[in-house]
C-alpha cells in the first residue's frame, strides 16, 4: 500500500497477513474500522457503471485471497454508501446512483 495521508492508502501492490499478494490498481482506500473501508473511485468515474466493476473486483479479490464474503455499498458520499451496504448484507452489492435509489436506502434506515 502506498500513500502519504494517515488512514488513506492507494492499493497497488501489497500483501495480506498471510503474505499473499494483492494487485488492485489505482483505488484509494480509507480504512474506517477493522472490517470496513471506503474506496474512492477515480475522478470522472461513472457511479452506476464503474462502482459495479470496482465492487465486483473487490468482492472477487477478498473471496479468492481471504475466503471471506463482503457487502459493498456505493454512493456519492460515505453515509449513503454505508447505508447501502447495510441493505445488501451479507454478500451483496448496492449502488445508489439515482434519486430513487437514495429514497429507497433512506426508507430502510432506522430512525
Amino acid at each position: 500500500m502506498t500513500g502519504s495521508n494517515p488512514g488513506r492508502v492507494a492499493i497497488d501492490d501489497d500483501r495480506d497477513p498471510s503474505g499473499r499478494r494483492f494487485k488492485v490498481p489505482a483505488l484509494v482506500v480509507e480504512k474506517a474500522s477493522i472490517d470496513e473501508a471506503y474506496v474512492q473511485l477515480p475522478a470522472g468515474a461513472s457511479l452506476s457503471r464503474d462502482a459495479r466493476l470496482a465492487a465486483d473486483a473487490i468482492k472477487t479479490l477478498v473471496r479468492s485471497r481471504l475466503g471471506l464474503v463482503v457487502s459493498v455499498g456505493a454512493a456519492s458520499n460515505k453515509f449513503l454508501a454505508k447505508r447501502a451496504s447495510a441493505t445488501c448484507k451479507p454478500d451483496g452489492v448496492a449502488i445508489v446512483a439515482s434519486d430513487e435509489d437514495v429514497a429507497a436506502v433512506l426508507a430502510k434506515t432506522p430512525a
